[in-house]
């Protein structure tokens, strides 16, 4: 069974600002959007998932964690 892919919408993001969220979302996603068709971007969302579901749980800073998450593979 497949399951469903991770949109932005669906990640609830605490303690990190619209503005820097669209930001680094809008910057990390342009670049995702041209790599590899079905994997960076889904991929990309289910880390920045998982980062801020273990910044709540372990009390870490959501900024750092979603930044890191959204840009952890937009190098060449």
């Amino acid at each position: 069974m497949k399951s469903r892919e991770i949109t932005t919408k669906d990640i609830e993001v605490a303690d990190y600002p619209g503005e820097l969220r669209d930001l680094v979302e809008g910057y990390a996603l342009e670049i995702l959007s041209h790599g590899r068709p079905g994997w960076d971007v889904p991929h990309t969302l289910a880390v920045v998932n998982w980062a801020n579901k273990l910044a709540r749980a372990q009390g870490l800073d959501a900024k750092v964690l979603t930044t890191s998450a959204y840009l952890h593979d937009i190098g060449p």
